[in-house]
């Protein structure tokens, strides 16, 4: 939310990130009382389960005249978090008793048809207009492995060199792990293997690294300092080690390359993650690693697209997550160039698994 505040406010809307209360002015506070910002930016905890903000947002009469809109983006979440992780998303149905005449518009890049019907259950939604487009992002090429004994730094040592030799202009990445303790393991051993090439011009300080962390058991303004700095093209920051904490809302949009060590618990957060890269439509690459071990406690569609995978009956990596969501995936016509090394064919652009199709990889 603080990168899409920051982000409005900077195209002069009047915007405001309602986060802790102690951590804001009594002259923003006031500001929002008297309806003064044009985006008010919140989660469903403050508006829910703090009564000071429920009677300002909810109860008061400059919000229930002047609101024109409800809008809940990621609305995916109601049904992925809302159960166990953050039942407060469950609630939010409780907002059409109090704004029976706005209207609500319900923003995500990844569901299914199955998942919808439930949001709009919850939401008390009836007769919606819905827009859907397959959320496919193409120039984001998908490479797929899940091998017996694969290890992090021998598999990502292509961009740990990379660093080595650029420093501060290697291209950004991030690197998703499946845990908090995995993040600060995977820090420790990476900066341990860039030594002095792990800070700009080798300098030692803690300013200067080129590996970040992030993950939700950082307080917030931490959080808020490291998206912050990331989000610079200047970043020293290269490569953001991070859990599924880093990615809502977020929009950096010179990242290269999106690594996950370890499978997604699904379908929908794999390709959440992945829309992480590329966000300015230039080319950029997808690595998954699907450890073996870490596809145990995962949901049934990545259990089943990772086993067709390794049976050969899956022939295309980005068509198996796709299929799954909302929007018809249609691929492009097979067309090979005859070039190896440049061919742009719909195979080569696809995934490693459909690159291995081509004649020019065939042909080798």
């Amino acid at each position: 939310m603080y990168d899409q505040c920051a982000a409005t406010t900077s195209q002069g809307i009047s915007s405001i990130c309602i986060v802790q209360r102690t951590d804001m002015s009594d002259e923003t506070i006031e500001g929002i009382k008297k309806g003064l910002y044009s985006l008010v930016y919140l989660s469903p905890e403050i508006l829910l389960k703090f009564k000071f903000w429920h009677e300002i947002l909810v109860e008061s009469a400059v919000y229930q005249e002047q609101i024109c809109a409800i809008v809940i983006d990621e609305v995916h979440l109601l049904e992925t978090w809302g159960e166990k992780f953050r039942t407060t998303f469950q609630r939010l149905g409780e907002l059409r008793s109090h704004f029976t005449n706005v209207p609500f518009l319900l923003l995500t890049a990844t569901c299914t048809d199955s998942m919808l019907q439930s949001i709009l259950r919850k939401l008390y939604i009836q007769d919606p207009i819905i827009e859907s487009l397959c959320p496919d992002r193409p120039n984001i090429f998908l490479k797929y492995k899940s091998e017996p004994g694969m290890e992090p730094l021998v598999e990502i040592k292509w961009y740990l060199d990379e660093i080595k030799e650029k420093g501060v202009r290697a291209d950004k990445a991030i690197l998703y792990v499946r845990s908090v303790t995995a993040v600060g393991t995977l820090f420790r051993d990476i900066m341990g293997n860039l030594r002095d090439d792990g800070y700009k011009d080798r300098t030692k300080r803690s300013q200067n690294r080129l590996v970040g962390e992030f993950h939700g058991a950082l307080e917030d303004h931490d959080q808020k300092k490291i998206l912050c700095s990331f989000l610079k093209p200047e970043s020293p920051v290269r490569l953001l080690i991070c859990t599924v904490a880093f990615g809502l809302g977020v929009n950096i949009p010179d990242i290269r390359y999106v690594i996950h060590w370890g499978a997604c618990d699904s379908l929908l957060q794999y390709w959440q993650e992945v829309g992480r890269a590329g966000r300015d439509g230039q080319p950029s690459v997808a690595y998954y690693y699907a450890v073996r071990t870490s596809l145990i406690h995962v949901e049934d569609d990545m259990q089943k697209l990772c086993g067709n995978i390794k049976n050969g009956s899956a022939k295309c990596f980005r068509h198996g997550v796709l299929s799954h969501m909302i929007g018809n995936y249609e691929k492009v016509g097979h067309k090979c160039s005859g070039s190896c090394d440049k061919c742009n064919c719909s195979f080569c652009k696809c995934c490693n698994i459909c690159q291995l199709q081509c004649e020019c990889v065939k042909n080798k």
